[in-house]
């Protein structure tokens, strides 16, 4: 019997040109050019990795959200060298003094500041040294669009716990003071101090960290960025899209808060216990997904042409059609 031939036919393409994309990148002048970013990345995430379980206790869970965002970045980042965006060339000889002079920054940064008992310095030193070895390899366009990888790796994921509690406390006085206001509007007695929820019966409920949305807030950021990411639009457009991920997140967790007050006056102390506590939380990200993704479509996506033009690939670019002129 004859062997069958699984070769797709010109008329069915695979994968939209996927396998051609991919068998681009793994060529040997496209991994040269590249192994410069894939080897600061991988130093950058070996640190975070490092600091994490320095800095966890156990908890792993914790880090989950911010890890998978940082190496989300560094993969539609590495997409870009596959699809041969001239964004990553070699980077010029301006980037390149812009790129020592960001190191001598980073270097300058813990002598200055040797006195802090503060790991913040030393972390920022290590953060921006990654950038500028981005700027100095692949220009500043490569290094600000990996920047917030760097960022997560090398500054939040070292010192999470204070940047949670710098960041939770204020989410805290929103979420607390737009509760309450949303419940007197419903004729409910109530009152508040800080973020600390007085009812009718004397009972107090204090909105915690945990209650703050700061835990939402990061497995936000990565949704977030990965619906951007499946709604294509101008840069512009897809800033102002995830920046919507802010009152989005507040909104959903000052009705959590409501939904709890409400539940507390029917079921009693028993909807403060970690199982509600959670199904709420889970409803929360649900929720602010559902509606991240709908307020996409307030913004103009971006057209079929321009996308069409920027993802194809040479071979894909019809030749120029010259006739010649007979008279």
């Amino acid at each position: 019997m004859e062997r069958p031939n699984n070769m797709m036919s010109p008329d069915h393409p695979s994968n939209n040109g996927t396998n051609d994309t991919i068998a681009a990148f793994l060529s040997q002048e496209n991994l040269h050019d590249c192994l410069p970013c894939i080897c600061i990345c991988v130093m950058a995430f070996i640190y975070a990795l490092v600091q994490a379980i320095r800095t966890c206790n156990g908890q792993w869970d914790s880090m989950v959200a911010s890890m998978l965002l940082a190496l989300a970045v560094v993969y539609f980042g590495l997409l870009r060298f596959m699809k041969g965006d001239t964004s990553y060339a070699v980077a010029s000889s301006k980037e390149r003094g812009a790129a020592w002079l960001l190191l001598l920054a980073a270097t300058a940064i813990p002598f200055l500041f040797s006195t802090s008992a503060s790991e913040l310095p030393h972390n920022t030193a290590i953060t921006l040294f990654a950038i500028a070895c981005m700027l100095f390899f692949h220009g500043w366009k490569a290094a600000l669009w990996m920047s917030p990888a760097f960022i997560i790796f090398c500054l939040f994921v070292p010192m999470r716990e204070q940047f949670i509690l710098m960041i939770s406390y204020p989410l805290r006085l929103i979420s607390t003071a737009l509760s309450v206001w949303v419940l007197k509007l419903l004729q409910i007695d109530i009152n508040y101090h800080l973020t600390t929820i007085t009812l009718k019966d004397a009972a107090q409920i204090v909105i915690t960290d945990a209650c703050s949305g700061i835990q939402q807030l990061e497995a936000m950021l990565l949704i977030g960025y990965l619906i951007i990411h499946l709604q294509p639009k101008p840069f512009v457009w897809s800033l102002c899209h995830y920046l919507f991920l802010l009152p989005i997140i507040i909104l959903s967790n000052s009705v959590r808060i409501i939904l709890t007050i409400l539940l507390y006056k029917v079921i009693g102390p028993a909807v403060l216990d970690n199982t509600w506590h959670t199904t709420l939380g889970y409803c929360l990200v649900f929720a602010c997904s559902i509606l991240i993704w709908y307020a996409g479509l307030l913004f103009p996506a971006e057209s079929s042409a321009t996308s069409t033009t920027e993802n194809a690939q040479p071979s894909d670019i019809p030749p120029a059609n010259h006739e010649s002129t007979h008279e």
